[in-house]
């Protein structure tokens, strides 16, 4: 099983940690409790070939931040990529490459199947 692991922050998200203004998404990251998700989401096998995926509950929370605010489907490395809220909010460092339309679109199939 590969897994992408966004465990430890890059040093360029340590460097921007003081400057957090809070907000919407910054709030729901306090108040919800997003480890029972990834007790949810362990049973999603990752594929052994190819590129290692995403975890789980980062490609959860881009299909939430696709609903809420009306991202496209096909498009959702765009708004992860050119927002830092979206990105704090999934858990991808600044470093990292966002998923694609490939890679959340059959995340979003297989949770709604």
């Amino acid at each position: 099983m590969s897994r992408r692991c966004f465990a430890q922050p890059s040093l360029a998200d340590a460097s921007l940690r003081p400057f957090e203004s809070g907000g919407f998404l910054e709030d729901l990251m306090k108040t919800i409790e997003w480890s029972a998700f990834d007790v949810l989401f362990a049973q999603i096998n990752a594929n052994t070939k190819g590129a290692p995926g995403y975890p789980p509950l980062t490609m959860f929370k881009i299909v939430l931040l696709q609903q809420w605010y009306t991202c496209p489907t096909h498009k959702p490395k765009k708004p992860c990529a050119n927002r830092l809220s979206f990105r704090r909010f999934c858990g991808i460092p600044l470093d990292a490459e966002t998923p694609d339309h490939s890679s959340s679109g059959g995340f979003a199939k297989r949770s709604t199947s």
